[in-house]
């Protein structure tokens, strides 16, 4: 209210200092100040309504265009990210902007491979592609014979068509061509463990899946070992950097479980809780690419060319062991796969051949299962494919001990 025309009331009616005609200047000047005033603020809450809509709208767009981006990643799978979800997202750190913000972007010391780029704009579907490392030991020279000539015909069998085989030599590339696989040929990384043996080869993937992502494809590594029988992209959920099959045999081993400690010698807190569960395989995981899926390979090819360890221990650790002092690392994301879809062979094995509910459960779930707890692997991948897609009775199974003999552990 404006100094000069200030108001009181007398009796029930207003009065002012001064004249009459300053009284009713006065209330005139009240009465402007105060529409003005009601102008101003609504003026005011209009223009913020349209700023704050506006910024609305502008994040709803950012995050639907991501949400195009992410169902063409996820199209194999019959994925499409809803837009009413993501509309309610965008307005608090919607779950597809920070897909978009976590993909790697490559840098000036990334070279591209320009061969494997070739052959994935050929291969990959929806920028994915299911990928083997092999070496001459698992095929034979005319492409005809071998574990990896198993490993392609299941791939096939199950529909898949974009899938190719990483070759370690030129015996493998030559035999991929005459069978009409895709492949890249690839010299091995120098490591520690230069042997030709499963864990000599494994260990050599990761800086070899490296190149994959920063060409900016995601990859489903699988070992030779692994029998496919339905499309593993249709059944992937594709939220983590790292989504893998776990060696747990059940629920509990592969989701985790609280293990307790007790030393009693600690009296009222003699208990200590601890989390665990059985590691990640490291034959059998899907990596998007992302940060932190670059610096886990990253770690993993650094660890593994200074010490000779077997790559599935530093796999884990990498992976799961938090930031600490002296080891300051970027965070990565991890999802344990259904443990029915993407199959260890204790989990068939040992639990689910044994009854008619279990073997239901197999047959329909069962995506991919890796032969990564029996050494007689080829055999069982035969008899698994007998099942699954040649009609065989479950008795086919029966000649297969639980572990790797009738009487374990005196084998």
């Amino acid at each position: 209210m404006l100094p000069s025309t200030r108001a009181h009331v007398h009796g029930g009616r207003l009065g002012t200092r001064g004249s009459a005609d300053e009284s009713s200047s006065g209330l005139l000047r009240i009465l402007l100040a105060l529409s003005l005033g009601a102008l101003v603020g609504m003026s005011y809450a209009v223009s913020r309504t349209q700023r704050d809509m506006s910024l609305l709208n502008a994040e709803l767009v950012s995050a639907l265009n991501v949400a195009s981006q992410v169902n063409a990643a996820a199209g194999t799978a019959g994925i499409t990210a809803s837009k009413a979800s993501l509309a309610g997202a965008a307005s608090s750190s919607s779950t597809a902007t920070g897909i978009a913000a976590n993909m790697y972007v490559p840098t000036s010391e990334d070279v591209p491979n320009e061969e494997l780029k070739a052959v994935l704009e050929r291969v990959a579907v929806n920028r994915e592609v299911l990928a083997a490392v092999s070496n001459k030991a698992l095929i034979s020279e005319d492409g005809n014979y071998g574990m990896l000539k198993t490993w392609v015909d299941s791939v096939r069998a199950s529909g898949v068509k974009n899938f190719m085989v990483v070759a370690l030599d030129d015996h493998t590339a030559h035999a991929m061509d005459k069978i009409g696989v895709a492949r890249w040929r690839r010299d091995p990384t120098k490591l520690r463990d230069m042997n030709l043996s499963n864990h000599g080869i494994s260990a050599q993937k990761f800086h070899m899946l490296r190149e994959f992502l920063v060409l900016g494809y995601s990859v489903l590594l699988s070992d030779v070992d692994i029998v496919t029988l339905k499309n593993p992209f249709e059944h992937l959920v594709r939220d983590s950097d790292v989504e893998g099959m776990s060696d747990g045999a059940d629920e509990r081993t592969a989701y985790g479980w609280d293990d307790v400690a007790d030393h009693p010698e600690m009296g009222w807190s003699r208990f200590a809780h601890t989390v665990r569960w059985y590691v990640m395989n490291s034959g059998l995981f899907y990596l998007r690419p992302t940060v932190g899926a670059v610096a886990l390979m990253d770690r993993c090819t650094d660890r593994l060319s200074k010490q000779d360890l077997w790559d599935q221990q530093v796999f884990n650790e990498e992976l799961y062991f938090p930031a600490r002092p002296g080891a300051p690392r970027t965070p990565v994301s991890a999802r344990v796969a259904d443990i029915d879809t993407f199959m260890n062979s204790k989990r068939l094995f040992v639990h689910l051949r044994k009854s008619w509910s279990g073997q239901s459960r197999a047959k329909e779930k069962a995506a991919m299962i890796h032969v990564n707890y029996h050494p007689d692997k080829w055999e069982r991948m035969k008899s698994i494919i007998d099942i699954w897609q040649n009609g065989e009775s479950w008795s086919t199974l029966d000649k297969y001990p639980d572990g790797s003999c009738f009487g374990a552990p005196n084998c």
